[in-house]
């Protein structure tokens, strides 16, 4: 479950750490207070669910620079953490998730910083609206229930998302088979013989796909029986994905159910197949992040999701229109309107 951050997530953090502008805000949480415009003498920038996020002179000058960004930090770190309804079993995965990518960052962390980890990782987290090191469990905890939260959504919703996505993307389930070679243009006599042995038994048509490709494919995804699972356009290194792009164009030329003839790569000679109906798409973690991500100029889902749940839990903007006006139309909703 939740593979897609799970693969990347290094990366993803890597680079918000490099790349984020730093925003700070002040999540005051006062669950046992009455709203208002004001709680302890500090302005309350919205409510949600009877929590309300307020502002100190440190968050108004940095919401002078950065503009609606801190504001929207706040607004779905709050959702998120109040708005997630998954179930137990789902819960306690995202729990476990969570505790692993905290230490395989701290992990990470002391090997490119060493006993200055933590001011690396702080520094990070703040410039996503967190406290600080302590936070990092939060951080992924949240990260993982938005992603589930949006799965959700489009589970719901692909009447209206999945067919402009399935004619731009072509999405597919993929096995393959790979007979490697150092240099596919000059083959070993032992790389060619390997070869030419596959392709006899592959012809005599007594194998299913999986089998041949536990006995016969050489790379560590022959114990699963070739699985590379999700795939799409994007995918290909001709559109900045990281797969051979002859692999690829064959790849994406076949139909439901359909295997390929032995397909040369860089890598050596393939075999492919491919499922694309939708039911097997809804199994892959990766299929429903490609579809979040497509076209975000006009889907905007994780807009959607946020503000859909922000609605059900009762936001509360204090008749602060403008407010509500610069998130939305930050938020991309004011289109719809």
């Amino acid at each position: 479950m939740l593979e897609t951050l799970k693969k990347q997530w290094f990366v993803v953090f890597i680079a918000f750490l490099l790349l984020c502008t730093v925003v700070f805000f002040v999540y005051d949480q006062n669950k046992g207070k009455l709203p208002g415009k004001s709680v302890g003498g500090k302005d309350v920038v919205f409510e949600i669910n009877d929590t309300d996020v307020t502002a100190d002179e440190l968050f108004e000058k940095l919401y002078d620079r950065s503009g609606i960004t801190a504001i929207y930090s706040a607004f779905e770190r709050a959702v998120v953490e109040q708005g997630f309804e998954g179930d137990t079993d789902t819960l306690s995965a995202i729990k476990l998730e969570a505790k692993n990518l905290t230490e395989s960052t701290i992990e990470q962390y002391k090997q490119y910083y060493q006993d200055t980890y933590e001011e690396y990782i702080a520094a990070a987290l703040r410039a996503n609206g967190y406290d600080g090191f302590k936070d990092l469990n939060l951080y992924f905890t949240n990260s993982l229930k938005l992603q589930s939260m949006i799965k959700t959504y489009l589970l719901a919703n692909l009447d209206t998302y999945y067919p402009a996505f399935e004619k731009a993307a072509s999405p597919r389930i993929v096995r393959y088979v790979v007979i490697a070679m150092d240099d596919v243009a000059k083959p070993t006599e032992e790389e060619t013989k390997r070869l030419k042995e596959a392709q006899e038994a592959w012809a005599k048509g007594t194998y299913t796909f999986e089998a041949f490709a536990k006995e016969f494919s050489e790379d560590s995804a022959a114990t699963t029986g070739g699985y590379l699972g999700y795939f799409d356009i994007n995918s290909s290194s001709a559109n900045g994905g990281n797969y051979d792009k002859d692999f690829s164009a064959a790849t994406l030329k076949l139909k439901d159910g359909e295997t390929s003839g032995w397909v040369k790569s860089s890598f050596g000679w393939h075999l492919i197949t491919v499922e694309t109906d939708l039911d097997s798409l809804k199994e892959e973690d990766d299929f429903f992040t490609a579809l979040a991500g497509h076209d975000t100029e006009k889907t905007h889902v994780r807009s959607n999701v946020v503000w859909a749940a922000a609605e059900k839990l009762g936001v509360d903007f204090h008749g602060d229109a403008k407010l509500e006006a610069d998130l939305k139309e930050f938020m991309y909703l004011d289109e719809a309107e």
